[in-house]
């Protein structure tokens, strides 16, 4: 023991910690988009123009573009039509 990493272990250590962070951040990202998916399918949050974003934006604490919800199609409310994802 007390022997260091050669250049070659550093290296890789160093590339999996990156990977790992990456991985992190994905899990991270699911994680959050499976919150949203359940808080919409309770049926509960949708509501006319844009309650269901805000009921998202509100309960989890995140902004509209990640929430991921656009306008229903055909609202009066969604200017172009052009979804905001």
């Amino acid at each position: 023991m007390g022997e260091g990493f050669t250049t070659a272990q550093a290296k890789r250590l160093k590339a999996l910690e990156r990977e790992n962070g990456q991985l992190r951040r994905v899990v991270a990202d699911l994680t959050l988009d499976k919150l949203i998916f359940e808080e919409t399918a309770t049926g509960t949050c949708w509501a006319p123009r844009g309650g269901a974003v805000a009921v998202v934006c509100e309960g989890l604490g995140v902004s509209e573009r990640r929430a991921g919800l656009g306008p229903a199609p055909g609202d009066p409310t969604a200017g172009d039509g052009a979804s905001a994802r």
